[in-house]
């Protein structure tokens, strides 16, 4: 049987509280909330609690002199604090208030926007090989993404290009849920295949314009499933995945035969904890089966590449192509090697592709870049241990206290699409990059390549381009 008495209630509600962390907070609020808040309580005979209050505290002070005469030297109650009792019935009959519980699900809108302007040097060897390729100007991407919880251990993210093929068409489409206890944070959904550190780096966090030439070997993002997670205190990550292949650009797969793998290590060898030094490795391979038993690499330049080999969002044509290949299955092999050291960084990584052609002898494309990167502003490249790839920078004094961050770098790229039967041609560039970074979230980039391509029919050629970005993160 509950007890009558206000104030008798209220105390042990708060012993409840005290001693069961599992109590549901939504019925102890329940149950306070219909306590009276008056000052002045009255039990069932009607009788005064301020009046018992009173009295109470004069055989207190009775009981004090008592006691003050038996034992004059040892003890004397009059060392406790005072009880007012006007304040204790106040204090007692104040409601309880609980931290209201978070209410799922919870929300975050952030995206980027990305506005290109690109100049074109052609030679009359490259209008023989590619036509007349017409300066651009556009908006290479504008992304709009959702993400939060939908539980406490169950997360979702949203995230549209409304600037690529398809208008708008799909980026992470992803439900993970972490801290599984048996496959660390599990992934479902439309996400990047663990491949490469320049296909997981955000297109917002790009040192240069575009990723090297060689992306073109990743799986890149596809339905499937995946896991991820940290090790050593965070001085080394995996990462695993299943995936079906290929998947186009609304996150449909449809292909009898399209199923791949990939897997991804990397690790911390040199490191100051979060600060400017660090030294990262990380080992990397993939195989799939692909969907229709066809593949293809190919590759641009620097600027207006496209995600997914074989497609063209704009009139510049890809500079290097193997066409269709029919091929049973592809072993795909990539070692990285990066790091920063203060306002030094460097980056670079090796792909291999083992192709079992269908019909024709095993082929081998390979591909590679490596670049180097200096903040004349002090800054450090920034980057997550969680999940072992280089994010947003920073810059010390924006334009509101300084002159934001300034950085230079240079890269050397390099892709070879010709062995046996297949000759898609070879691909080499030398690039240089300004950027400065106003903002946190505003940048401007300059940057300019050279490209040296090995064609199939004109033999070898050069192409040279030049571009600004304005970037806009919200």
């Amino acid at each position: 049987m509950a007890p009558s008495n206000p104030i008798v209630r209220r105390t042990l509600l708060l012993l409840v509280a005290i001693l069961s962390p599992t109590i549901c907070t939504d019925s102890l609020f329940a149950q306070s909330s219909r306590l009276p808040a008056s000052s002045t309580f009255a039990d069932e005979s009607g009788q005064s609690w301020e009046a018992e209050m009173l009295e109470l505290r004069g055989r207190v002070l009775r009981l004090e002199e008592t006691i003050a005469d038996q034992t004059p030297d040892t003890f004397s109650i009059s060392r406790l604090p005072k009880v007012d009792a006007d304040q204790t019935i106040h204090e007692l009959s104040r409601p309880f208030h609980v931290a209201p519980t978070r209410q799922y699900p919870t929300m975050k809108i952030d995206g980027f926007l990305q506005f290109d302007s690109v100049w074109f040097g052609e030679t009359a060897a490259t209008r023989m090989a590619y036509g007349d390729i017409a300066d651009s100007t556009a908006v290479r991407r504008a992304r709009l993404a959702a993400s939060g919880d939908i539980r406490p251990a169950i997360a979702y993210k949203v995230d549209l290009d409304f600037a690529a093929s398809g208008h708008p068409s799909f980026r992470d489409m992803i439900v993970e849920f972490k801290e599984s206890p048996l496959a660390g944070d599990l992934v479902v959904g439309f996400f990047k295949a663990p491949f490469q550190l320049d296909a997981l780096t955000s297109s917002k966090d790009f040192t240069f314009a575009e990723r090297a030439p060689f992306f073109t070997f990743a799986p890149f993002r596809q339905m499937g499933i995946g896991a991820h997670g940290t090790v050593a205190h965070e001085a080394a990550t995996w990462s695993v995945s299943g995936f079906r292949n290929p998947t186009d650009g609304f996150a449909v797969a449809q292909a009898d035969d399209g199923y791949g793998i990939s897997a991804r290590s990397t690790m911390l060898p040199w490191y100051d904890g979060d600060g400017p030094f660090l030294l990262h490795v990380g080992f990397d391979y993939g195989y799939f089966s692909p969907g229709g038993k066809t593949i293809e690499y190919d590759a641009k330049l620097s600027f207006f590449v496209d995600e997914e080999p074989g497609g063209s969002t704009t009139n510049i044509p890809p500079l290097v192509d193997t066409g269709t290949i029919l091929a049973n299955g592809v072993n795909l092999f990539d070692v990285e090697l990066a790091g920063t050291f203060g306002p030094i960084h460097y980056q670079s990584e090796l792909t291999y592709a083992l192709v079992n052609q269908i019909g024709g002898p095993p082929l081998t494309f390979y591909g590679g870049y490596a670049q180097l990167g200096w903040f004349l502003t002090g800054e450090t490249r920034p980057y997550n241990r969680k999940t072992g790839v280089f994010t947003t920078v920073k810059p010390r004094c924006d334009m509101t206290h300084g002159l934001g961050a300034w950085e230079i770098a240079i890269r050397g790229t390099y892709l070879n699409l010709d062995d046996e039967n297949i000759q898609g041609g070879q691909l080499n560039s030398v690039e240089f990059v300004v950027n400065w970074y106003l903002y946190d979230n505003v940048s401007l980039k300059f940057d300019c390549v050279r490209g040296f391509i090995t064609h199939p029919t004109e033999g070898e050629v050069e192409l040279d381009i030049c571009g600004a970005r304005l970037q806009v993160i919200y």
